[in-house]
C-alpha cells in the first residue's frame, strides 16, 4: 500500500482517506479503497508520513463536508 498525491481518486470505492498535506498547502482526498481495513492501514501509513487531520470517511460522509 503507498499513499501517492497524484493517485487517481476512485469515486467507486466506499472509502476515502483524507487529511491535509504535510508541507501545509492543502489538502483533500489522499487515497481510496473499498476495504476498510486497508483504508485503517492507509491512514496510519499516512499519519507517518506527516499528513495532518488525517480521516477515514465514506463517499456520503465525504459528500457531506
Amino acid at each position: 500500500m503507498r499513499i501517492h498525491e497524484n493517485m487517481r481518486v476512485v469515486v467507486t470505492d466506499t472509502y476515502f482517506v483524507c487529511g491535509g498535506n504535510p508541507d501545509g498547502s492543502g489538502g483533500g482526498v489522499i487515497t481510496t479503497t473499498n476495504r476498510l481495513d486497508e483504508a485503517h492501514a492507509l491512514q496510519i501509513q499516512a499519519i507517518k508520513q506527516n499528513y495532518s487531520m488525517v480521516r477515514v470517511l465514506t463517499y456520503a460522509e465525504l459528500m457531506e463536508n
